[in-house]
């Protein structure tokens, strides 16, 4: 077997936009990595495709305005090449929709099954940019129920030394597209080993939820494919993100939601800790530790928050750059440095000024070997339970960013639940050997903890992984 890297050329989309009359306009070119099919699994599986990404009037439009747009949209081309539409993203709710040239319009059709619904909707896996990308030339897929082989909502398994070749960071689950034969997926996976893949001939495991749109099998056939349904040929496999530790800030969303206890205890103490250090850093011109206080740190960023980020950069720039420190006098300086500053005391008024330590979540899903055999199983913790090398026996589950009470969950900590779930856990009829049950609970908690890092102390607000 061998692994093509990818190295792809800039190949820039183009950007267009009409206008109410059915004008087509290019727009302001993006020279981000999204303006690009850099990374993406549409420029490894057609080189040379043309594509186009457009924007429409969101706004109310007559019917003559409509009926404009919609000619342009069936008509469009742009420095001689007929471009047709043939999906979208989650961007189509803003108006942007993907054109393709007219000679690869059938071949993308295809894909989503000529369904015009589907490549609405899934069109941006094809898309979207990934980290690292591989091609192989012939890779076995293997294609199971949901909850089967460890596999859980779009939660898939890759091969080990496939993985290798990605040249990842390991203990961590990963965020990837896929395409195959004539279809694509996405979701996440986590490694499998090399034993493992060989007794299931297969070096991809994906549940069907992965597969979008989803596979057409009839019913009365369904039984013919047993375990599952296996695919070989070449396949593009790219990763968008990977699961890592990560710091989130304080919000009102879960400040709302704390218990009077915890309140008096830890988010008033760590306020008022953090302000009196936003104090003493303005006061003696520590401009680096004051931006850093008031939330810039790129490797923590808080989600949602690119602009303010963005803003803090500037500043950050023009008050490091000048030594003498008079560049805090400049009038426009001073001015976005005291905007920061009364944007982070609302903040911290309102919300709080802590920090929470975060994990990536991920299911409970195991497939390993144990002398040949292979033992396999998903969603067997209990809801309210979690397996993490955190000291405090009880956390909190949120979800980011926070809408409603819902999105905080309470979870029990702790490995002792593994070896009470076993019988459960493997699944089995028969009674199995002591020292079989002790190396896949063993197993079972180094996987579930690989990865993550203990942070000191024991509060009641470190986000845990819940595994469910």
């Amino acid at each position: 077997m061998t692994t093509t890297k990818n190295t792809l050329s800039v190949h820039q989309i183009q950007q267009l936009e009409i206008g109410k009359n059915g004008n087509i306009m290019p727009v302001f070119r993006d020279l981000g990595q999204d303006g690009t099919l850099k990374g993406s699994l549409l420029g490894i599986l057609y080189p040379g495709i043309k594509v186009a990404s457009v924007n429409v009037p969101v706004e109310p439009l007559s019917e003559l305005e409509e009926s404009r747009v919609r000619n342009a949209m069936g008509n469009l081309t742009w420095k001689g090449i007929r471009y047709k539409l043939v999906g979208a993203s989650g961007s189509a709710k803003e108006g942007k929709f993907y054109f393709v040239d007219e000679q690869h319009h059938t071949k993308i059709a295809d894909r989503f099954q000529n369904w015009p619904q589907a490549a609405i909707v899934y069109f941006g896996i094809l898309v979207s940019n990934c980290r690292v990308t591989i091609e192989e030339p012939d890779l076995r897929v293997l294609v199971v129920t949901d909850g089967n082989l460890g596999t859980n909502d779009c939660r898939a398994w890759l091969r080990r030394s496939i993985f290798e070749k990605l040249s990842l960071a390991e203990g961590a689950f990963y965020q990837f597209r896929i395409a195959f034969q004539n279809t694509q997926g996405k979701g996440s996976f986590k490694v499998m080993e090399d034993e493992v893949a060989d007794i299931l001939d297969a070096d991809a495991v994906l549940p069907e939820s992965c597969i979008k749109p989803g596979l057409k099998i009839p019913a009365k056939l369904y039984q013919l494919f047993g375990s599952g349904r296996r695919f070989r040929g070449h396949v593009v496999l790219g990763v968008r993100d990977v699961s890592r530790q990560l710091e989130f800030e304080s919000s009102y969303t879960l400040t709302q939601h704390a218990p009077g206890e915890a309140i008096l205890t830890e988010i008033l103490p760590q306020t008022r800790d953090r302000i009196t250090k936003v104090s003493a850093a303005v006061g003696e011109g520590r401009y680096e530790e004051l931006l850093e206080l008031i939330g810039h740190n790129p490797a923590k960023l808080q989600a949602g928050e690119v602009g303010l980020e963005e803003e803090v950069d500037t500043v950050e720039g023009l008050l490091l750059a000048d030594k003498s420190g008079y560049i805090v006098k400049n009038p426009w300086v001073n001015a976005q440095l005291d905007k920061l500053l009364a944007r982070w005391t609302f903040k911290a008024c309102s919300g709080g000024a802590f920090h929470l330590s975060a994990f990536a979540l991920a299911d409970d899903g195991y497939l390993i070997a144990v002398d040949g055999k292979l033992y396999h199983g998903s969603d067997w913790i209990p809801f309210q339970h979690s397996i993490s090398p955190l000291k405090s026996k009880r956390g909190l589950c949120v979800r980011y960013p926070i809408r409603m009470f819902q999105d905080c969950t309470a979870s029990k900590g702790g490995a002792e639940i593994v070896p009470v779930a076993c019988p459960e856990l493997f699944k089995a009829k028969a009674v199995l050997d002591a020292s079989v049950v002790r190396k896949v609970t063993v197993y079972v908690c180094a996987e579930m903890t690989r990865g993550e890092s203990n942070p000191s102390g024991a509060s009641m607000l470190k986000v845990k992984t819940r595994l469910i």
